[in-house]
Protein backbone atom coordinates (compact mmCIF):
# COMPACT_ATOMS: atom_id res chain seq x y z
CA UNK A 1 0.00 0.00 0.00
CA UNK A 2 1.30 3.44 -0.82
CA UNK A 3 0.32 4.66 3.17
CA UNK A 4 2.80 2.13 3.76
CA UNK A 5 5.83 2.43 1.77
CA UNK A 6 5.29 6.21 2.64
CA UNK A 7 5.36 5.12 6.39
CA UNK A 8 8.65 3.12 5.87
CA UNK A 9 9.79 5.79 4.07
CA UNK A 10 9.53 8.32 7.36
CA UNK A 11 10.41 5.40 9.89
CA UNK A 12 14.18 5.52 8.00
CA UNK A 13 14.54 9.48 8.39
CA UNK A 14 13.56 10.17 12.05
CA UNK A 15 16.11 12.73 13.26
CA UNK A 16 18.00 12.28 16.51
CA UNK A 17 16.07 13.21 19.85
CA UNK A 18 12.55 12.40 17.88
CA UNK A 19 10.35 10.13 19.40
CA UNK A 20 7.52 8.29 17.13
CA UNK A 21 4.49 6.68 18.58
CA UNK A 22 2.38 4.44 15.98
CA UNK A 23 -1.30 3.48 16.73
CA UNK A 24 -3.22 1.71 14.84
CA UNK A 25 -6.48 0.24 14.90
CA UNK A 26 -6.08 -3.43 14.12
CA UNK A 27 -3.28 -5.36 14.45
CA UNK A 28 0.24 -5.04 12.23
CA UNK A 29 1.39 -8.27 10.38
CA UNK A 30 5.15 -8.38 11.89
CA UNK A 31 6.04 -10.55 9.06
CA UNK A 32 5.91 -8.17 6.45
CA UNK A 33 8.28 -5.34 6.25
CA UNK A 34 6.26 -1.96 8.13
CA UNK A 35 6.07 -4.82 11.19
CA UNK A 36 9.86 -5.95 11.09
CA UNK A 37 10.81 -2.13 10.73
CA UNK A 38 8.62 -1.24 13.74
CA UNK A 39 10.49 -4.11 15.31
CA UNK A 40 13.78 -2.93 14.40
CA UNK A 41 13.36 0.83 15.83
CA UNK A 42 10.73 0.50 18.25
CA UNK A 43 12.43 0.05 21.82
CA UNK A 44 9.16 -1.22 22.92
CA UNK A 45 6.42 -3.13 20.95
CA UNK A 46 3.18 -3.65 22.89
CA UNK A 47 -0.39 -4.59 21.67
CA UNK A 48 -3.63 -3.45 23.12
CA UNK A 49 -6.50 -5.78 22.37
CA UNK A 50 -9.73 -4.90 23.26
CA UNK A 51 -11.60 -6.90 25.55
CA UNK A 52 -14.50 -9.00 24.66
CA UNK A 53 -18.10 -8.15 25.00
CA UNK A 54 -17.65 -11.18 28.55
CA UNK A 55 -14.21 -10.32 30.14
CA UNK A 56 -15.74 -8.00 32.57
CA UNK A 57 -13.68 -9.94 34.95
CA UNK A 58 -10.43 -8.96 33.09
CA UNK A 59 -11.93 -5.34 32.55
CA UNK A 60 -12.15 -4.92 36.09
CA UNK A 61 -8.37 -6.44 37.48
CA UNK A 62 -7.31 -4.47 34.60
CA UNK A 63 -8.13 -0.89 36.28
CA UNK A 64 -7.51 -1.89 39.41
CA UNK A 65 -4.32 -2.90 38.34
CA UNK A 66 -3.68 0.13 36.40
CA UNK A 67 -4.97 2.63 39.31
CA UNK A 68 -2.70 0.79 41.77
CA UNK A 69 0.10 1.45 38.88
CA UNK A 70 -0.68 4.91 39.63
CA UNK A 71 -0.40 4.94 43.07
CA UNK A 72 -3.62 4.95 43.75
CA UNK A 73 -7.20 2.21 45.06
CA UNK A 74 -9.95 1.49 43.33
CA UNK A 75 -12.09 -1.12 45.01
CA UNK A 76 -13.96 -3.72 43.39
CA UNK A 77 -17.48 -2.35 42.89
CA UNK A 78 -16.26 1.50 41.93
CA UNK A 79 -14.33 -0.72 39.10
CA UNK A 80 -17.28 -2.77 38.59
CA UNK A 81 -19.39 0.65 37.80
CA UNK A 82 -16.99 2.16 35.91
CA UNK A 83 -16.47 -0.77 33.35
CA UNK A 84 -20.10 -0.50 32.91
CA UNK A 85 -20.73 3.21 32.02
CA UNK A 86 -17.27 3.39 30.07
CA UNK A 87 -17.36 -0.60 28.31
CA UNK A 88 -14.35 -2.12 26.98
CA UNK A 89 -12.61 -0.25 24.83
CA UNK A 90 -9.51 0.45 26.14
CA UNK A 91 -8.94 4.76 24.50
CA UNK A 92 -12.90 5.06 26.23
CA UNK A 93 -11.71 3.47 29.63
CA UNK A 94 -8.06 4.99 29.58
CA UNK A 95 -9.67 8.58 28.83
CA UNK A 96 -12.10 7.94 32.00
CA UNK A 97 -9.34 6.76 33.99
CA UNK A 98 -7.28 9.74 33.28
CA UNK A 99 -10.46 12.62 33.80
CA UNK A 100 -10.83 10.19 37.37
CA UNK A 101 -7.31 10.40 38.21
CA UNK A 102 -7.72 14.51 38.21
CA UNK A 103 -10.99 14.75 39.57
CA UNK A 104 -9.94 12.75 42.71
CA UNK A 105 -6.56 15.29 43.05
CA UNK A 106 -4.92 14.28 46.40
CA UNK A 107 -7.17 11.33 47.45
CA UNK A 108 -5.75 7.98 47.17
CA UNK A 109 -8.77 6.15 46.37
CA UNK A 110 -11.29 6.36 42.96
CA UNK A 111 -14.99 5.77 44.92
CA UNK A 112 -18.26 4.90 43.31
CA UNK A 113 -19.07 8.90 43.65
CA UNK A 114 -16.17 10.29 41.76
CA UNK A 115 -17.45 8.01 39.17
CA UNK A 116 -20.77 8.98 39.09
CA UNK A 117 -19.59 12.94 39.45
CA UNK A 118 -17.76 12.04 36.30
CA UNK A 119 -19.40 9.99 33.99
CA UNK A 120 -22.48 10.90 31.68
CA UNK A 121 -25.71 11.26 33.07
CA UNK A 122 -26.84 9.00 30.20
CA UNK A 123 -24.35 6.18 30.52
CA UNK A 124 -25.67 6.60 34.64
CA UNK A 125 -29.13 6.04 33.83
CA UNK A 126 -28.72 2.52 31.99
CA UNK A 127 -26.62 1.45 35.13
CA UNK A 128 -29.46 2.85 37.50
CA UNK A 129 -32.07 1.48 35.22
CA UNK A 130 -30.02 -1.98 35.67
CA UNK A 131 -30.03 -1.98 39.33
CA UNK A 132 -33.77 -1.18 39.40
CA UNK A 133 -34.75 -3.80 37.17
CA UNK A 134 -32.03 -6.24 39.48
CA UNK A 135 -33.95 -4.76 42.63
CA UNK A 136 -37.18 -5.45 41.04
CA UNK A 137 -38.17 -1.93 42.17
CA UNK A 138 -40.44 -1.52 39.21
CA UNK A 139 -41.49 2.24 40.27
CA UNK A 140 -38.03 3.27 40.16
CA UNK A 141 -37.25 1.30 37.12
CA UNK A 142 -40.16 3.35 35.09
CA UNK A 143 -39.25 6.37 36.47
CA UNK A 144 -35.44 5.90 34.96
CA UNK A 145 -37.35 5.00 31.77
CA UNK A 146 -39.70 7.75 31.99
CA UNK A 147 -36.37 9.97 32.29
CA UNK A 148 -34.27 8.55 29.65
CA UNK A 149 -36.92 8.62 26.98
CA UNK A 150 -37.28 12.06 27.57
CA UNK A 151 -34.01 12.70 27.24
CA UNK A 152 -33.73 11.15 23.96
CA UNK A 153 -32.65 7.98 24.71
CA UNK A 154 -33.55 5.22 21.78
CA UNK A 155 -36.06 2.98 22.07
CA UNK A 156 -34.47 0.25 21.11
CA UNK A 157 -31.26 0.88 22.63
CA UNK A 158 -32.77 0.68 25.74
CA UNK A 159 -35.20 -2.49 24.74
CA UNK A 160 -31.85 -3.94 23.96
CA UNK A 161 -30.23 -3.05 27.51
CA UNK A 162 -33.19 -4.07 28.99
CA UNK A 163 -33.10 -7.67 27.11
CA UNK A 164 -29.34 -8.05 27.86
CA UNK A 165 -30.41 -7.75 31.61
CA UNK A 166 -32.70 -10.12 31.70
CA UNK A 167 -30.57 -12.56 29.92
CA UNK A 168 -27.60 -11.87 32.09
CA UNK A 169 -30.05 -12.61 35.16
CA UNK A 170 -31.64 -15.70 33.67
CA UNK A 171 -27.85 -17.18 33.03
CA UNK A 172 -27.19 -16.18 36.50
CA UNK A 173 -29.78 -17.72 38.19
CA UNK A 174 -29.48 -20.87 36.51
CA UNK A 175 -26.31 -21.64 36.54
CA UNK A 176 -26.13 -20.77 40.76
CA UNK A 177 -28.65 -23.58 41.04
CA UNK A 178 -25.87 -26.03 40.08
CA UNK A 179 -22.36 -24.28 40.55
CA UNK A 180 -20.48 -22.06 43.05
CA UNK A 181 -20.33 -18.50 42.78
CA UNK A 182 -17.05 -18.67 41.51
CA UNK A 183 -17.40 -20.79 38.67
CA UNK A 184 -20.55 -19.00 37.91
CA UNK A 185 -18.18 -16.12 37.57
CA UNK A 186 -15.87 -17.88 35.83
CA UNK A 187 -18.41 -19.13 33.33
CA UNK A 188 -19.59 -15.65 32.88
CA UNK A 189 -16.39 -13.88 32.20
CA UNK A 190 -17.67 -11.27 35.36
CA UNK A 191 -15.89 -10.78 38.80
CA UNK A 192 -16.72 -13.36 41.32
CA UNK A 193 -17.41 -10.19 43.60
CA UNK A 194 -20.47 -8.58 41.38
CA UNK A 195 -22.04 -12.34 41.10
CA UNK A 196 -21.78 -12.39 44.57
CA UNK A 197 -23.31 -8.66 45.18
CA UNK A 198 -26.18 -9.56 42.44
CA UNK A 199 -27.41 -13.44 43.93
CA UNK A 200 -29.54 -11.86 46.80
CA UNK A 201 -31.92 -9.81 44.68
CA UNK A 202 -32.13 -11.97 41.84
CA UNK A 203 -34.05 -14.39 44.68
CA UNK A 204 -36.65 -11.70 43.81
CA UNK A 205 -37.29 -13.00 40.81
CA UNK A 206 -38.30 -16.96 40.05
CA UNK A 207 -36.21 -18.72 37.16
CA UNK A 208 -39.94 -19.07 35.58
CA UNK A 209 -40.36 -15.26 35.87
CA UNK A 210 -36.90 -14.40 33.76
CA UNK A 211 -37.35 -17.28 31.71
CA UNK A 212 -40.76 -15.94 30.63
CA UNK A 213 -39.54 -11.95 30.67
CA UNK A 214 -36.59 -13.57 28.31
CA UNK A 215 -38.92 -14.96 25.86
CA UNK A 216 -40.98 -12.33 25.33
CA UNK A 217 -37.95 -9.75 24.62
CA UNK A 218 -37.21 -12.14 21.60
CA UNK A 219 -38.74 -11.62 17.92
CA UNK A 220 -41.42 -14.12 16.92
CA UNK A 221 -39.17 -15.73 14.61
CA UNK A 222 -36.33 -16.80 16.96
CA UNK A 223 -38.69 -17.84 19.24
CA UNK A 224 -38.38 -22.08 19.91
CA UNK A 225 -41.43 -24.06 20.74
CA UNK A 226 -39.21 -26.75 21.90
CA UNK A 227 -39.23 -26.96 25.23
CA UNK A 228 -35.88 -26.38 26.85
CA UNK A 229 -35.26 -27.36 30.86
CA UNK A 230 -38.90 -28.39 30.65
CA UNK A 231 -40.21 -24.67 29.82
CA UNK A 232 -42.08 -24.64 26.79
CA UNK A 233 -41.18 -21.66 24.61
CA UNK A 234 -38.12 -20.70 26.15
CA UNK A 235 -35.52 -19.81 24.00
CA UNK A 236 -31.91 -21.57 24.32
CA UNK A 237 -28.97 -19.38 25.17
CA UNK A 238 -27.26 -20.93 22.42
CA UNK A 239 -29.38 -18.97 20.27
CA UNK A 240 -28.14 -15.92 21.45
CA UNK A 241 -25.15 -13.67 22.30
CA UNK A 242 -21.48 -14.21 22.29
CA UNK A 243 -20.51 -15.02 25.80
CA UNK A 244 -18.52 -18.14 26.79
CA UNK A 245 -21.56 -20.19 27.51
CA UNK A 246 -23.00 -20.03 24.24
CA UNK A 247 -24.39 -23.38 22.87
CA UNK A 248 -22.96 -25.15 26.18
CA UNK A 249 -27.13 -25.97 27.02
Amino acid sequence: AIWENQLLECLGNIPDGVTVVVQTHGSIDMRRKLGKKLRELAKAVQEFKAFKSWERAKVVDWLKTTVQDKGLKIKTDAAELLAEVSGHSMAGLQNELEKLITYAGQDKEIAVENIKAVASQGDLAYFDLGEALRRRNIKAALILLERMFRDGEPFPAVLGYIASQVKFYLMVKELSATYRTDEVAKLLGRHPFFIEKIQPDLKKYTLQELQNLYYEFQPEADRTKVAVYGTPGFVSFASFGDTPVRGMF
